[in-house]
């Protein structure tokens, strides 16, 4: 199995149904090369991407100024924690999956494309069991949506406020428990139509020499371990592509809705060709499906 479980993460249910929406020229990367691509989180199009929301930002700014003043953090602590965050957002890299029991015409309209667009239908535990073990390892999280600036707060919509004393131990660098997670938890509400569950790699280095010229001046848990962030950041690296077993990935493969034909047959083409996925017509047929948005309506003007 590649992925693996951290202290740090809450596990996720292997039954949940999982959908990897993409362009019909990504799907056809995906089953030509078999890779699964982890994208950096830096390079995300949200560039709130790895950051904190306003309440936890000024909680910690209180937090580290009495820290330092009793000695027991830096006196640049929040500054420090602003270099770490761009450190892991350089070093974190994301495969990013929608938890839902159907089809998303949200999400269709938000990935799609106009040479239409493909979802692959799985869920955790294939997902699981179809990446191939890794280095560096590969968790899987399920994200969190909250209010990131007040001053965007809807007054008639029931989001959950950012309970600080729970993140204490997850976000603050003054804590033992603080670790390099839980910033690519939360998304901004604006967002929590993706219902999302992405796959986790992250890549920084780390010493265990405070006095390295290049830790940063803070510590942080890695499984169980003190250790100190190093500011050694390959930036020439935008992703990761990790090999997967799409026989064990797939369950439905589903062509969006109003594609033209060509597509649909290309898939079910391409996927006859592919070595280890099903070659019969009709198992192909069963695979490889139109949207249900495509449906006729069961009552209407040209219903039966």
């Amino acid at each position: 199995m590649g992925t693996v479980d951290s202290e740090h993460l809450e596990d996720v249910c292997e039954d949940w149904k999982l959908w990897r929406y993409m362009s019909f020229a990504k799907f056809m990367n995906l089953l030509m090369t078999d890779n699964l691509h982890f994208h950096e989180a830096a390079d995300f199009t949200d560039n709130f991407e790895g950051t904190v929301p306003e309440a936890v930002k000024d909680a910690m700014k209180e937090e580290y100024e009495e820290a330092a003043e009793a000695g027991e953090f830096s006196e640049d602590g929040l500054d420090e924690h602003k270099r770490l965050v761009g450190i892991l957002r350089k070093n974190t890299y994301l495969s990013c999956w929608h938890h839902k029991t159907t089809e998303s015409a949200a999400m269709w309209a938000y990935y799609g494309d106009q040479d239409g667009s493909v979802a692959i239908e799985t869920n955790v535990g294939q997902l699981k069991r179809a990446l191939l073990p890794a280095d560096p390892d590969i968790h899987l999280a399920e994200v969190e949506y909250t209010i990131f600036k007040e001053e965007n707060r809807d007054e008639n919509e029931d989001i959950n406020d950012v309970d600080v004393e729970e993140l204490n131990p997850k976000f603050f660098l003054t804590r033992d428990k603080s670790n390099t997670f839980a910033p690519f938890l939360y998304k901004r509400q604006s967002f929590d139509f993706e219902e999302e569950v992405r796959a986790i790699i992250q890549t920084p280095s780390y010493t265990d020499d405070p006095d390295d010229k290049d830790a940063l001046d803070i510590r942080i848990d890695i499984e169980g371990e003190s250790k100190y962030l190093l500011d050694d950041t390959d930036t020439s690296r935008k992703g990761y592509d990790v090999d997967i077993m799409l026989e064990d990935l797939i369950e439905k493969i589903h062509v969006s809705p109003g594609s033209g034909g060509w597509i649909l047959d290309t898939i079910r083409a391409a996927v006859e060709a592919k070595e280890g996925l099903p070659s019969d017509e009709d198992e192909i047929k069963d695979l490889v499906v139109k949207s249900q948005l495509d449906e006729n309506p069961v009552f209407g003007p040209d219903s039966k």
